[in-house]
């Protein structure tokens, strides 16, 4: 864990999974802001909202990485 700790740092947000094994699932979340535009008025306005999603995954068994994958980002 601590080896994963330093290659991806900290994990200021992420999610933890039991599976079926009985190992931990750690989900590692990316995001980015996505623009909307719109008029209004005559004048092109832009919103902005946020958009996550799970960009990598590792797999701990008794403390030990069993497997890890990077997921693209999604397209919306």
């Amino acid at each position: 864990m601590d080896a994963v700790y330093i290659a991806w740092g900290r994990r200021p947000k992420c999610s933890k999974a039991k599976t079926k094994t009985g190992g931990d699932r750690l989900g590692y979340y990316g995001g980015w802001m996505e623009e909307n535009r719109y008029w209004y008025h005559r004048t092109l306005l832009r919103d902005y909202q946020p958009r996550t999603f799970v960009r990598a995954e590792v797999v701990f068994v008794n403390g030990t990485v069993r497997s890890w994958r990077n997921l693209p980002q999604p397209v919306y």
